[in-house]
């Protein structure tokens, strides 16, 4: 996908529900709306099958080769197409990128040195019907606030086909 090119939420294949409700939060709402008094809340995304990067089948190494690119490659993603991997957001993380210091610094909430973390990683899956699925490795914080700022979230781009994306089976718990 090329930079700044846009994905509406039908392209990426999203329920009309999901859909309908990140419509809602597009540039409509705040981060004091959305989380209230809780510190912890889920992420506004769907989430993924498998409700977790753990259960997630992806190219570790295509991940890591995007992550180490200098100047990592970048495309604008609409945040309305994304799909979580992550169980929750802190109230205190999506105030941070929506705040100034992030626009002016670009140094990260948490994890500053931790180099997956430098910018979102979105693994983009080709699906039949060009639809193109978008699932948040790492930057939900980002993509929230994003999402309520209605712009696009700016994203390392890893592409990934249907068997990158089979999850693998669960262990039961004993």
């Amino acid at each position: 996908m090329a930079a700044h090119e846009h994905i509406n939420p039908q392209q990426a294949g999203m329920q009309a529900p999901d859909s309908e409700r990140l419509g809602r939060l597009y540039g409509q709402t705040s981060t004091a709306d959305y989380f209230g008094n809780q510190e912890l809340k889920t992420p506004p995304f769907p989430a993924w099958e498998t409700r977790s990067k753990k259960g997630l089948k992806y190219d570790v190494d295509a991940v890591h080769e995007a992550i180490r690119k200098n100047p990592p490659d970048l495309v604008d993603v609409d945040p309305r197409t994304l799909h979580r991997t992550q169980p929750g957001l802190t109230k205190g993380g999506v105030d941070y990128y929506q705040g100034s210091d992030y626009q002016r610094t670009g140094k990260t909430y948490a994890d500053s040195a931790t180099k997956g973390n430098t910018y979102p990683v979105v693994l983009q899956r080709a699906e039949p019907g060009g639809v193109t699925r978008n699932v948040l490795l790492s930057g939900h914080h980002r993509a929230t606030a994003a999402l309520f700022k209605g712009e696009p979230l700016r994203a390392i781009p890893v592409p990934g086909s249907d068997k990158d994306l089979t999850p693998l089976p669960h262990k039961p718990k004993t």
